[in-house]
């Protein structure tokens, strides 16, 4: 596709996004939704309003609610159960120099054949001309509130917890549902994942034992990590955990993971009889999986958590759901469940490279090679980043000396095809 990768729209604001491309996607989704209600929200990027104002331009005799700084997950449950369209300004993890469009139908990521037929109709647009358009947000998420109350889920810790809202779409809301301590929860426009939030959640080693949870947010508040204690609680490690307390109940259910789990995680539900799909990176396919009624739920790494609670990931439900089974089974308990995890030390190097080396014939050939050797013992992974202009190379291997040997080597056959 020209303009959508595998995450919607997304790249440096002016340059790689221009702010005629949030008029030419207003104008395709009035073409191709024809009279469908269409609800915007944004994150907390200074460009929000410049992207607020193209959205409605091509938008122009469309119905249009804009909801307000509201996280990703609030604006997919919102237009679902306004049976609208929902467009998500935001660029996620990245800084503020980036921003992005995301479109939701039906609680849900449009599917490609949509995003396609939107393609079509943006190269058709006609010329955007910046005009300011007054406009008031709604700020009614009433059903999305209604709907986490209804999950009667416990919470007996979240006062005892430190929050890390990255400058971003969870600064306002999250301090109103939780009882805590609140950091980096007062954005400005330019500091939204400045050096905090689930990216950086390294940050919290120290803090971690001086606090009973650490929770962490990304920009748009779609994924959340936590520490508990010496222990980083990864997406797939949440999973882990949603499974133990399954597991107490003689509960089973399969679970989507991307390649990119961690191979303790997979040997850990393999000891537990638990079958495991395994996807491409990217919560869309975890999606799938479970649309498909392959898994009930599903988790990347990175956060993205996607439970039979909600159709996308949602930070904000995974942190009720991990202080319910906390407050049911108890600290203690759950830290003896991490214990119990035995993980493989794993890192990821970006390689800021030209992308097409990974077609050089040479270049496939070792990289099978070395992905084959690994098998059973570990995992290598090198791939093209959807939402960066990068190579990702990510080894899991038994021992820190082993992979970042084995990084090292592949960044080498890499920048010697260059």
């Amino acid at each position: 596709m020209i303009f959508f990768g595998t995450d919607g729209i997304r790249g440096e604001v002016g340059t790689v996004l221009p702010y005629d491309r949030a008029f030419q996607l207003g104008y395709a989704i009035k073409h191709v939704y024809k009279d469908k209600k269409v609800i915007i929200a944004y994150d907390t990027r200074a460009s929000y309003l410049e992207f607020t104002y193209a959205l409605l331009q091509g938008l122009y005799d469309v119905d249009v609610e804009v909801l307000g700084m509201y996280p990703t997950p609030v604006l997919a449950y919102v237009s679902k159960e306004k049976n609208a369209i929902g467009i998500m300004i935001t660029a996620s993890h990245n800084p503020y120099t980036d921003n992005g469009l995301k479109v939701f139908e039906d609680g849900l990521k449009s599917s490609i054949p949509i995003l396609e037929q939107l393609e079509i109709f943006m190269q058709q647009a006609p010329t955007y001309k910046h005009q300011v358009i007054a406009f008031q947000e709604s700020q009614d998420i009433n059903t999305y509130l209604s709907f986490l109350k209804s999950l009667n889920f416990k919470d007996d810790i979240s006062q005892y917890a430190l929050f890390d809202c990255a400058n971003g779409a969870t600064s306002f809301l999250v301090p109103k549902l939780f009882h805590g301590i609140y950091m980096h929860h007062h954005p400005n426009g330019d500091n939204i994942n400045l050096n905090c939030g689930s990216t950086f959640i390294e940050n919290y080693r120290q803090e971690a034992h001086a606090h009973d949870i650490v929770i962490t947010y990304d920009g748009d508040g779609d994924r959340m990590l936590a520490m508990i204690g010496d222990h980083i609680v990864y997406g797939d490690t949440l999973l882990y955990l949603f499974a133990k307390a399954d597991a107490s109940k003689n509960i089973k259910h399969p679970v989507a993971l991307s390649i990119m789990t961690n191979p303790g995680i997979l040997k850990a539900f393999d000891n537990m009889n638990i079958r495991v799909f395994e996807t491409n990176v990217g919560d869309s396919y975890i999606i799938d999986t479970i649309r498909k009624g392959q898994a009930i739920r599903g988790a990347e790494a990175s956060g993205h958590m996607i439970t039979e609670h909600a159709a996308i990931g949602d930070g904000i439900l995974t942190t009720y759901k991990l202080f319910n089974i906390i407050s049911i089974h108890g600290m203690n308990e759950i830290k003896k469940w991490l214990n119990e995890l035995t993980l493989y030390p794993m890192s990821t190097k970006n390689i800021n490279i030209d992308k097409n080396v990974l077609s050089h014939p040479k270049v496939k050939d070792e990289l099978d090679s070395i992905i084959k050797n690994t098998e059973g013992s570990g995992k290598v992974i090198v791939r093209a980043s959807g939402t960066e202009d990068v190579i990702r190379i990510t080894v899991s291997l038994k021992s820190d000396t082993q992979v970042q040997q084995q990084i090292q080597e592949i960044e080498t056959l890499l920048r010697g095809h260059i």
